[in-house]
């Protein structure tokens, strides 16, 4: 066990209410993206979709606030996803996650988180946390390797 967590511990799971196309857009425009696969539904149609897809590194960042959140305690050392199939705007998603991994020495957690939309798994991650106070995040903390 590595702070309140430990090998199968399953993270709360957590429903995403639908984004919808119109709330997308200010996030498209922040970021430069102009692609039109997120924003017209035509588009998105003759692609062989059946709606607008969330943009890839939107749903990285849904994520990876998820893992933040139900990780309290812990520094998030690095996230990884692989996009499986595309999350559409106008319906929500799941998030879940569980500990697969730990690594006492370095007082380090690997969890495997999930994205599903309609039951579908859309999108798989892995995290690597650490606890607060190890020199394996003392860049977080302000800290040197020395002196966490």
């Amino acid at each position: 066990m590595i702070g309140a967590l430990t090998i199968g511990s399953q993270l709360v799971p957590e429903q995403v209410g639908a984004v919808s196309t119109d709330a997308l857009v200010p996030y498209l425009e922040q970021v430069g993206d102009d692609n039109p696969l997120h924003r017209d539904p035509a588009v998105a149609v003759n692609a062989g979709l059946v709606g607008i897809p969330i943009p890839g590194q939107l749903l990285l960042s849904v994520m990876e606030r998820y893992a933040k959140a139900r990780t309290e305690g812990y520094a998030l050392q690095r996230i990884t996803v692989q996009f499986v199939s595309p999350v559409f705007t106008e319906k929500p998603f799941d998030l879940t996650g569980r500990v697969v991994a730990q690594h006492e020495a370095e007082r380090v957690l690997v969890l495997r988180l999930q994205m599903h939309q309609n039951g579908e798994r859309s999108v798989v991650g892995e995290a690597r946390v650490s606890l607060h106070g190890t020199k394996e995040n003392w860049w977080s903390l302000g800290g040197t390797p020395e002196n966490p």
